[in-house]
């Protein structure tokens, strides 16, 4: 089947999320003069236990953006207030743009193909905003979706519902869900009744079982939707 609307994650399916984080912390890091490679190993692994709370509904978005560093700066004995390191690091990360390879290009091709795009990330609505203003992206989309807009995060079919809304798209089984997690993006998709595409450049291993896609270069994309 031959799909009409693609719906894209943004943090490890556009851009490479893992370079820009690394980048911010450093920098929040440097200004306490506390930057090594263990200290910003530490608040990767902070960080991704909260995200993942927050996806459960555990944590809300506005309270991760502080908690992150105040667990961060309590282990590293940081005298800098961890309201002061969570407004740096988003305004290290609003400016921190570094697509993957053939991110601009897919989406390029997508706009060229007439295929009707939308982004649906999760994350602090200024910071995904910006980032995809600095990206070259924004004149090749149809529509944008930010969690943190709605108050809700993938993977709640809330956000996809509102994208393919704003899309026209009125037959679901038209549509692509594209992203690189299993719990948001993969979950997203099946909470919505789209079809789901798990964009898997590291090969992890494949669930059995799951009904999705799984595709290892984004530009395999292309093979999925219309042609002119």
């Amino acid at each position: 089947m031959a799909y009409a609307y693609v719906l894209l994650d943004a943090d490890d399916t556009l851009f490479d999320f893992v370079k820009a984080e690394r980048h911010c912390i450093h920098g929040v890091l440097e200004r306490c003069g506390a930057a090594s490679p263990q200290a910003e190993q530490l608040f990767v692994s902070i960080n991704q236990g909260l995200w993942r709370r927050l996806e459960r509904g555990e944590v809300s978005a506005e309270r991760l953006r502080v908690l992150r560093f105040e667990e961060l700066f309590a282990k590293l004995g940081v005298s800098l207030s961890p309201q002061e390191g969570a407004a740096l690091y988003l305004q290290f990360l609003a400016e921190s743009c570094f697509l993957l390879p053939e991110a601009l290009g897919v989406v390029q091709t997508l706009a060229r193909r007439r295929i009707p795009v939308a982004v649906v990330t999760n994350g602090f609505s200024y910071v995904q905003h910006r980032r995809l203003q600095l990206s070259g992206l924004l004149p090749y989309l149809n529509a944008v979706v930010v969690s943190q807009d709605l108050g809700l995060q993938k993977p709640d079919p809330a956000l996809v519902d509102l994208a393919l809304d704003r899309l026209g798209c009125r037959d679901r089984t038209k549509a692509l869900l594209v992203g690189d997690s299993l719990s948001s993006d993969m979950a997203a998709a099946n909470n919505a009744g789209v079809c789901g595409v798990w964009y898997n450049p590291r090969r992890k291993p494949r669930p059995q079982g799951q009904p999705f896609y799984e595709i290892t270069r984004l530009s395999t994309l292309l093979h999925l939707v219309n042609h002119p």
